[in-house]
């Protein structure tokens, strides 16, 4: 739009994986921000979407190659996103948006191109610390007819869970805590120059790890590191009924779930006697889990055995992991598997009792004559 806007409000709505609608408007020349959101409680480590979205963002913003907005903060304020003192108007040349939340880093803004990036961000490795990174970008923006901007949201990251199965009938698992060590967690981050507005919402239990949507996405590079993540859970049992760590498919928002810079993992290299986990560069996971023999029907936890307790190291596969995408693995005890490695020495977590036999040849021992007796 090429001439002064006057009298009316050009806003902006946060939209973070869904296609909820403004619910609210007020009237004002300034540019604010109004969101829809349900009332899931937030922690660190859980993920947005449209029922959970941040309570603040900033923002940096472009005309041309001038700068317009350099990073402001705009936090929630009733039905709106505010801005404070440093009131921003709508131009009248179109204007380019780029908004981020939990930034880290070092910032890089460039506005003559508008190039928004981050180097050197950081995922903390105190899983109850880390953040979900998210982006948009809304370039050649204008006011639209309803005076109401989108912005859709995309994350940054990828997203790791865990579920576990116990397939074995003869033995009872109890899994307390999963890491999943030497990954990568710092890299340089790139925001797209063009929009973002393709919007992925199949977030139901058919939608994990389907492509995501077509469209213009940042950019990861230079990623360095090697540390160890880890989530604990309550003491959850495995038992044969079914899948049963930690994940349901109906809860978006969890707390046992770690964020990841993407990256391409090279598995640990496991064999008996091998180079232990600790000292190759390769990506492992690592259990802290108790295993019972089962002696009857059902375990008894007073009586049966315990014939495992402590770590278990798994190699990781060597899949690439992308930002936006949650990747869930199952940790399956099945009926003829070792159960894992141990991580110092390397070993197999179980082995099966088995048997080889010899039987003692009689001896022979001296010959004796037995006469029949006479009649």
């Amino acid at each position: 739009m090429k001439k002064v806007l006057f009298g009316a409000m050009a806003a902006l709505t946060l939209v973070a994986c869904s296609n909820d609608e403004v619910t609210d408007v007020t009237k004002s020349k300034e540019i604010k921000f109004t969101v829809s959101t349900g009332n899931a409680e937030t922690r660190a480590a859980d993920s947005y979407c449209s029922n959970n979205l941040p309570t603040s963002f900033k923002v940096w913003a472009n005309v041309g190659d001038k700068n317009y907005i350099e990073g402001e903060t705009y936090t929630k304020s009733g039905d709106n996103y505010v801005v404070g003192a440093n009131l921003r108007y709508w131009p009248a040349d179109n204007i380019d948006f780029h908004a981020v939340v939990n930034e880290n880093g070092t910032t890089s803004w460039a506005p003559a191109t508008g190039q928004l990036s981050f180097n050197g961000y950081t995922v903390a490795t105190d899983v109850a610390q880390q953040k979900d990174f998210l982006y948009a970008v809304a370039a050649g923006c204008s006011k639209p007819a309803s005076g109401v901007q989108a912005l859709n949201f995309r994350h940054a990251l990828a997203q790791v869970m865990f579920k576990g199965k116990c397939e074995n009938s003869k033995i009872y698992v109890e899994i307390s805590g999963v890491q999943i060590c030497k990954i990568k967690n710092k890299g340089n981050f790139a925001l797209p120059l063009a929009s973002t507005d393709a919007k992925n919402i199949n977030h139901g239990p058919s939608g994990w790890n389907t492509a995501l949507v077509s469209g213009n996405y940042g950019v990861w590079s230079d990623q360095m590191g090697s540390v160890t993540n880890a989530v604990s859970f309550a003491e959850t049992a495995l038992d044969n009924a079914g899948v049963n760590l930690t994940y349901t498919t109906a809860d978006y928002a969890t707390n046992n779930i770690i964020y990841m810079v993407p990256q391409t993992l090279t598995p640990w290299e496991a064999s008996n006697g091998g180079t232990k986990p600790a000292e190759q560069d390769g990506s492992y996971f690592l259990l802290t889990a108790k295993i019972w023999n089962i002696a009857g029907g059902s375990v008894d936890k007073d009586n049966d055995v315990v014939i495992y307790d402590g770590q278990i190291a798994i190699p990781t596969d060597d899949r690439k992991f992308e930002g936006g995408k949650r990747y869930v693995y199952t940790f399956i005890f099945t009926a003829g598997g070792n159960g894992g490695w141990t991580p110092d020495p390397v070993k197999p977590v179980l082995t099966p009792v088995k048997f080889t036999v010899t039987v003692d040849d009689f001896v022979e021992e001296t010959n004796k004559d037995i006469e029949t007796p006479n009649a």
